[in-house]
């Protein structure tokens, strides 16, 4: 059976699930440089995001 056509289904989740999480890392450094977080910290946490985690 060809499910070809049915691509852009599986696609579009996939990329609002990633804005999703990228927003919410967004709002978590926010609220952590807020509280005084240094910019080590904000980068650590923002690095899986950029796709620098291992």
């Amino acid at each position: 059976m060809r499910l070809g056509h049915l691509q852009p289904l599986y696609d579009c989740p996939d990329e609002s699930a990633a804005q999703e999480r990228e927003r919410a890392a967004r709002q978590a450094i926010r609220r952590l440089a807020g509280q005084g977080a240094d910019r080590a910290t904000c980068r650590a946490v923002r690095r899986p995001y950029e796709g620098g985690a291992d």
